[in-house]
């Protein structure tokens, strides 16, 4: 994981976990505070037929509290889960106790010379087995951060609760504020697309277990720090944990998004996104990222569910032995299934089945291709075309093949063009601005749209050829 932002993108629930490897833009986004146990607050989603409980330190539901998760959400309905955890699992490379090593031939040697120790992290929120200082005061894991809800109030940001949000705005690049007073949607700015939507921050800056001497419960040696000179409570003084100590961990920051649409479509499911960056001072060359979960379907306290895998559909399930659970109620069925996950980039194999080798998320825009006939024989070249046109649809329903003008980066060949039917290099109202979905996640037709010039528009296709890593599972009951 070099210092690139990750996303990972999930739909509530997840039997097991999954290493994943792959690439992200650069992080340029707020400069955070450590995280702190007096940031944590409690919420709820409540927008569609599934009820979840759910902290924001990343941690969902919790045992052995009973109201915690429920479908339907109804008289009718049971538990689902006892506690749902956010993984991220990686190693880091040591040298001369305290010297991080990042170049893979460094490592190698290295390691056959017997020079290098092996660190291991596996951050996480949960309830239970944590790592812990010695007075068992402080966890060593993700704390939320101050800055992203409004600090008076007793639950984190929620799109529903405008005095949920961040009096002086939300934080930006480094240490500015951006819109004050306006939803920091998933969809964009003042966007509330979803019937209910979070928005939290957390990191991993109090994890002290590999910091060193001084530092009660500390491993001696080897040490690592990930953002040296950095100490907790530097940006925040009035931090009520481990002030004074090194920021510790990964380094690695979770921005993290939960939504519910109640259409029939999706009012079974809830969304969860994970974006996570790297902040350290160093790259992370192997990690992983996963997701556990303690099942309780039908709330009854027993251990009576099973699951299963389809190879095929790529889909867990998970379900309550005898359907039947707590006071005789009827139990539902969880499914789990991988829409997205991001593949190895230079296997040279196609690694999600869609008919592309190309696994990279940070590719460039590739090379133009004019002339329907030149993008069918470079997609027969290039592509396994059965498969890709299973997934995407047929070659000629595709607005790059319609059009007869491909960039090769644009894989899926959905891309399209505006229409500055004036020519005066300005996309007036009634003119198709193409698919111009910037940074700020505002297309033509949403509110606080700006006037946009066919310069704007370039930049921004430009923009959105530079990829993010997502893995995006799906839950059905």
């Amino acid at each position: 994981m070099n210092r690139y932002k990750l996303i990972l993108m999930l739909f509530l629930f997840i039997l097991c976990g999954t290493i994943l490897f792959a690439q992200g833009r650069i992080y340029e986004g707020p400069d955070d505070p450590a995280g702190d146990i007096a940031a944590e607050r409690e919420g709820y989603m409540t927008g569609n037929r599934v009820f979840l409980y759910f902290r924001n330190t990343t941690e969902l539901s919790d045992w052995p509290k009973a109201n915690v998760s429920r479908w339907p959400n109804n008289y009718q309905g049971t538990k689902m889960t006892d506690g749902v955890a956010l993984l991220v699992g990686a190693r880091v490379y040591i040298t001369q106790d305290t010297i991080p090593v990042t170049n893979p031939l460094d490592i190698f040697q290295l390691s056959m010379q017997g020079l290098i120790d092996t660190v291991y992290f596996l951050q996480t929120s949960y309830r239970e087995e944590m790592d812990e200082d010695l007075q068992g005061v402080v966890e060593w894991g993700f704390y939320p951060v101050f800055g992203y809800f409004n600090e008076v109030n007793e639950y984190p940001a929620m799109s529903n609760k405008p005095g949920s949000w961040p009096l002086l705005g939300w934080p930006a690049r480094g240490n500015t504020y951006k819109w004050p007073g306006e939803w920091n949607g998933r969809f964009g700015r003042g966007i509330i697309y979803a019937d209910l939507e979070t928005y939290f921050v957390v990191n991993d800056a109090q994890d002290q277990e590999y910091c060193g001497r001084g530092i009660p419960g500390a491993v001696d040696y080897p040490h690592y720090y990930p953002r040296p000179g950095v100490k907790i409570g530097d940006k925040n003084p009035n931090v009520t944990i481990q002030k004074g100590n090194p920021w510790g961990g990964l380094g690695i920051r979770v921005e993290t998004r939960g939504f519910q649409w109640n259409n029939p479509q999706a009012r079974d499911a809830i969304f969860f996104e994970y974006s996570i960056a790297n902040i350290s001072e160093y790259d992370i060359r192997d990690v992983g990222f996963g997701y556990w979960v303690d099942n309780a379907i039908g709330g009854e306290g027993a251990d009576d569910e099973l699951g299963y895998f389809d190879v095929d559909l790529d889909m867990a399930y998970s379900w309550d032995k005898d359907g039947v659970g707590l006071a005789g109620s009827v139990t539902g069925t969880m499914g789990f299934a991988y829409l997205e996950s991001p593949g190895l980039p230079y296997d040279g194999l196609d690694n999600d089945n869609d008919g592309i080798i190309d696994e990279h998320r940070d590719n460039s825009e590739g090379m133009l291709i004019s002339g329907q006939d030149a993008i069918r024989s470079y997609a027969m070249g290039n592509y396994d075309l059965f498969k890709f046109e299973a997934r995407y649809g047929k070659l000629e329903d595709l607005p790059a093949y319609q059009i007869g003008y491909w960039w090769t980066g644009d894989e899926d060949m959905d891309w399209q063009d505006g229409e500055d039917l004036n020519g005066d290099g300005i996309y007036d109202i009634g003119e198709y601005a193409g698919d111009d979905v910037g940074l700020d996640g505002i297309g033509p037709g949403d509110i606080n749209y700006p006037v946009l010039t066919k310069e704007n528009a370039t930049i921004c296709r430009i923009i959105r050829k530079g990829k993010v890593a997502s893995l995006i599972l799906q839950l059905l009951m």
